[in-house]
């Protein structure tokens, strides 16, 4: 790979850049026939019209390594605009799979500079990321089609989680106000003696993850406001538009099978699937007020 100085009027310069970027969703779409020809095609175009020279450019499935050498004058915000930009619009117009995305690639991306590119460094760093991806946890949002039971029974454990919330909050100021200070270790504790009295029973008809998890809500709240990041945690109310609760994915409760997932309490519940999902690790059920 050519490694050589840029010469203008007033500057002598060797700025070589290492670009990484995906597009949403890390959909795979370099999979598809003809798209990584037709997207390093114009990429190159583009690229050539501006003087950015490209050192190397290969596609991984669902992302981009690029390696570049620009002058001074040229941004990297300037050079994203310009690849993302020129090849997203295209590339939905010219191949029917990629049409329904509102936009290919995501708005971040990662860059370094590169020093003196090789073809052995280039290799070094394009499996890096590759390998390390493995490990990154995302998150999706799917569309969920509960049966008239399976939305009693959410209702119920959102009015659950929040009837603890409340309880903890609760708590926890009136130990605040007597001098006392408590965590997590004695709200669970409330939670636990609780559900042993007759009349907080129905507690025990649903998730108890999800009722531990609004503890912890609660308690990541309380850290968050003594470390200043945000507002004292408030009462959640019944009226409120918007309804959520969490659960964590032990012993493979959730898992999507067919067209469903299934959760803890619920039962397989019907969704709208718009990728594929690997090891699932958590789910957050929300509520909108239009159902």
């Amino acid at each position: 790979m050519k490694n050589e100085y840029k010469h203008t009027k007033t500057t002598v310069s060797l700025i070589n850049c290492h670009f990484m970027f995906c597009p949403r969703y890390r959909r795979k779409i370099f999979n598809i026939p003809g798209v990584e020809d037709r997207f390093k095609e114009l990429t190159v175009a583009e690229c050539g019209k501006r003087g950015i020279e490209i050192l190397a450019l290969e596609c991984l499935i669902d992302h981009v390594h690029m390696f570049v050498s620009v002058l001074p004058a040229m941004s990297i915000p300037e050079i994203m605009r310009l690849v993302k930009g020129s090849t997203s619009f295209k590339l939905r117009e010219e191949f029917p799979q990629l049409n329904a995305m509102p936009s290919l690639w995501t708005r971040s991306c990662f860059v370094s500079t590169a020093g003196n590119v090789s073809a052995g460094k280039h290799q070094m760093v394009c499996r890096y990321p590759e390998n390390e991806a493995i490990d990154m946890n995302k998150g999706v949002k799917f569309r969920a089609y509960p049966n008239k039971e399976q939305k009693s029974m959410i209702n119920q454990t959102l009015g659950c989680c929040r009837l603890i919330y409340n309880k903890g909050l609760a708590m926890r100021n009136d130990a605040f106000a007597n001098g006392q200070k408590i965590g997590y270790a004695q709200t669970s504790s409330m939670l636990t003696d609780l559900k042993k009295q007759d009349g907080f029973s129905f507690l025990r008809d649903v998730d108890s993850i999800a009722l531990q998890q609004s503890l912890r809500d609660l308690d990541r709240g309380f850290r968050n406001f003594f470390e200043k990041r945000t507002e004292h945690p408030q009462f959640k109310s019944r009226h409120s538009h918007h309804q959520s609760y969490r659960t964590i994915n032990q012993g493979n409760s959730i898992r999507i099978v067919g067209k469903c997932l299934k959760l803890p309490k619920i039962g397989y519940v019907k969704i709208r699937q718009s990728m594929e999902v690997g090891h699932i690790n958590n789910v957050t059920v929300e509520r909108t007020a239009t159902g």
